[in-house]
């Protein structure tokens, strides 16, 4: 009971003069003759030294305090020392122990070593680290050798699994994507496509998603845009601005737009187009079509030409020609007298009406015999 009385007074005395210095350098080192090693450590390390223990005699109560030491000299009780100085904490001989090293044990294993060497395991921390395994220990306190009392507590650090955030890959291709892992200590994982508006080959879906707390070597799955296909519609027979609006509403475009004498087809029309009709092709592809134009041909005056050579002659240009004759004294009979259309531009294979004149057909003279008088008179 005396002996906790008089560890109560130091640590209390010690303390309050630590609080009384403790924004400065220069502490006083506390008195603790008389302690345990594991009561001097305990005072001088809250007024703010490191500590070690050794053995300095052999007589006295065992396992207690008889002197303190810095650098092997020693010093005395409420000494002036800079904070952090290393004291040492000289000791009666008594049955101490020496810790073993536990570093890169799991907990089990360091409990089970600590106990076969009359240690036991004290306050465990976890720190985040990237070397150990996790549920490893990577920092003990007293440190591997030292001596300390039968029954001491060893503290530990032990590893804990760092973790890190799922970075955004959308929008990147797959090359960017593994770069960005990589960096994060992580891996790609499946990859798979569907159609999509994005560019093909760009990441549009990912699991785990963005911003996941996960532990490093996770695998993150993609899914990747390919190119969406849509079936090309037919554009034959109709003018431009109708096909241009079938393509826009199939999510394709216009291409190039070349014109063709097609004397068979209207003017103005598709009469063909690449990619073909009902084809397959991606989102946004341009499709090139053929127009249809006439081969426009000046038509000539043939108005009194022989119908012969009037007809040889729009017929040679490509005109289909139709012939009506009119009977009539006024025009040369076999020549055009009305041509219709009588003038213009047209298409080869345009229709051209003509009059051909034609002789009216003169009046025949009739004998008639006079049976009253001789002679013949000519009848009307």
């Amino acid at each position: 009971m005396k002996r906790i009385l008089v560890f109560l007074i130091t640590v209390s005395f010690a303390l309050s003069v630590y609080a009384a210095t403790e924004n400065k350098d220069t502490l006083r080192v506390p008195d603790t003759r008389g302690l345990n090693s594991s009561g001097a450590v305990f005072v001088l390390e809250k007024a703010g030294f490191q500590t070690e223990i050794a053995v300095v005699s052999d007589k006295g109560k065992p396992g207690s305090v008889v002197k303190l030491l810095i650098d092997g000299k020693d010093i005395r009780p409420w000494a002036a020392a800079q904070r952090g100085t290393l004291i040492t904490i000289g000791v009666v001989k008594e049955s101490l122990v020496s810790v073993p090293d536990i570093i890169g044990k799991t907990v089990d294993e360091a409990e089970n070593s600590l106990k076969q060497n009359n240690l036991q395991l004290g306050k465990t921390l976890e720190e985040e680290s990237a070397k150990v395994k996790a549920g490893r220990i990577i920092k003990q306190k007293p440190s591997a050798g030292k001596d300390v009392e039968k029954g001491s507590k060893i503290e530990v650090v032990i590893a804990k699994q760092m973790m890190a955030k799922t970075p955004d890959l959308t929008g990147m291709e797959i090359e960017k994507a593994i770069d960005i892992l990589g960096k994060n200590r992580m891996m790609l994982g499946d990859i798979k496509t569907e159609y999509s508006d994005a560019a093909p080959g760009k990441i549009i879906g990912q699991n785990p998603s963005a911003g996941l707390e996960v532990s490093p070597s996770t695998t993150v799955n993609i899914v990747v845009a390919k190119e969406m296909k849509v079936q090309v519609p037919s554009l034959r027979g109709r003018t431009k601005a109708e096909a241009e609006k079938y393509l826009v509403n199939a999510g394709l475009k216009l291409g190039k737009i070349t014109e063709r004498v097609d004397n068979q087809r209207r003017s103005g029309t598709v009469v063909s187009q690449k990619p073909s009709p009902y084809s397959k092709a991606s989102k946004g592809t341009t499709v090139d079509i053929v127009v249809s134009k006439r081969n426009m041909v000046t038509l000539p005056n043939v108005f009194g030409l022989k119908e012969q050579d009037a007809k040889g002659k729009l017929s040679q240009l490509g005109f289909r020609v139709t012939i009506k004759t009119v009977e009539t004294d006024m025009h040369q009979s076999g020549t055009v007298i009305k041509m219709h259309p009588s003038n213009g531009n047209f298409a080869k294979g345009s229709p051209v009406f003509l009059t051909v004149a034609k002789a009216k057909p003169r009046p025949v003279a009739v004998s008639v015999t006079n049976t009253f008088g001789a002679g013949t008179q000519p009848v009307n």
